[in-house]
């Protein structure tokens, strides 16, 4: 058998490899809370956004409307057992199209 008959064969086998489990591309929802957070050691500046997930009709996430950041929110963060307070922040945000103008972010106060 020449190289090329070889090549075919070897790529017509792994065409025939498949997946037996279904591809889903939307899940059945599922809400859950996330914390995102820049601590900096070398700045006083320090930044928490709590958020929780959405869920839209359709496979676009940029069809929500709604802001994700949860309001209300209490954040202490202790270190060598000096607890630091966080307080609820309003920010004009950057990109007013989907979420409104204003951003809610966790600062620590100076």
């Amino acid at each position: 058998m020449n190289k090329y008959g070889m090549i075919f064969i070897v790529v017509i086998s792994l065409l025939n490899l498949s997946c037996d489990e279904e591809f889903a591309p939307k899940l059945p929802f599922e809400e859950k809370y996330f914390v995102y957070t820049s601590l900096k050691g070398d700045s006083t500046k320090q930044i928490i956004v709590v958020a929780k997930s959405y869920d839209v009709s359709g496979f676009n996430p940029q069809n929500n409307t709604t802001s994700p950041e949860i309001a209300g929110c209490f954040v202490e963060v202790t270190r060598a057992g000096v607890k630091y307070i966080f307080r609820d922040t309003l920010i004009d945000r950057p990109d007013t199209s989907r979420h409104g103008k204003k951003c809610r972010l966790m600062f620590l106060p100076n």
